[in-house]
């Protein structure tokens, strides 16, 4: 009885201490870092109404900057030619699931070994009313077309440092004359392939768009370079031909008091604007 005894209380000891070694904080402190690298966010301003003005906002670095992002956030509330430019897209779709569905019956009448007269008679009304629709999507694609030249210049968004004088256009290029609509006003400049009015609309109905620039290499609209035709538009804004690199906006973010200078739309159309900076710091010393 004895032995049973002491057996159960070496039992009980042992699940104690496992039990004790269970809850014992197994934390550790974080390691320390020797890496003098720290990041800091600025929001700089947010849906600000734009249509054309100046939005500035002064901000400070507090050291050397080794990293930078830029990122800015359009906001449209669609105008007139926007919803020409949505309608024309919904009138494109049902134009091609027309012509899907007459290309159903034409291919078999066509394939048909004996004709009757009926079938010739339908596979001639059906082939009639395909042209039209295709003659039809052919002209909502060339006023689409010039519609999205017009709204990427309508709602572009240019950026500025400090007391610049000149504005650039992150991922946009300049269009040459002959490549622009001829309803627009004579030496009128387009700047196009941003995209703003290209975003999706919230429950809302507002159109919103982020872009994010890196401030080591952004690339901006060549002012020198005036385009011949206006390229597809890429999956990345970033590869539209003949960008202009600009690299000097890192070195020009010294410590200190700056100002970042954005313009939005233009004015009469609807538009708010938000920006905000992202910096990785290096400590001095």
């Amino acid at each position: 009885m004895k032995t049973t005894i002491n057996l159960i209380a070496v039992v009980l000891l042992l699940a104690g201490a496992a039990l004790m070694t269970g809850c014992t904080d197994d934390r550790t402190a974080p390691t320390q870092t020797n890496d003098p690298v720290y990041s800091q966010t600025i929001e700089l301003f947010s849906k600000r109404p734009a249509a054309g003005a100046d939005v500035s906002a002064a901000f400070t670095v507090r050291d050397s900057v080794v990293d930078a992002r830029l990122l800015v956030s359009g906001f449209i509330r669609p105008d007139g030619g926007m919803a020409m430019f949505l309608r024309l897209g919904d009138e494109l779709d049902s134009l091609t699931d027309r012509i899907n569905g007459l290309d159903a019956l034409i291919i078999p009448l066509d394939l048909k070994a004996n004709k009757t007269a009926a079938d010739s008679a339908a596979l001639d009304s059906l082939s009639l009313l395909k042209t039209t629709s295709i003659e039809q999507v052919q002209m909502r694609e060339e006023t689409r077309d010039s519609l999205d030249t017009r709204l990427d210049g309508r709602f572009k968004v240019s950026i500025w440092l400090d007391g610049d004088v000149t504005e650039l256009y992150p991922r946009a290029i300049y269009l040459d004359s002959a490549a622009v609509p001829t309803h627009l006003h004579t030496g009128e400049e387009v700047v196009w392939g941003q995209g703003f009015y290209l975003a999706q609309a919230d429950t809302g109905g507002v159109h919103g768009k982020t872009m994010r620039l890196d401030l080591k290499r952004m690339m901006v609209a060549d002012a020198t370079y005036r385009h011949p035709s206006k390229p597809g538009r890429p999956a990345n804004p970033d590869l539209l031909p003949e960008l202009f690199p600009v690299t000097d906006w890192l070195s020009r973010l010294t410590p200190g008091s700056h100002t970042l200078h954005v313009r939005f739309g233009e004015a009469g159309t609807e538009t708010q604007v938000s920006a905000s900076l992202y910096f990785v710091y290096k400590r001095a010393g």
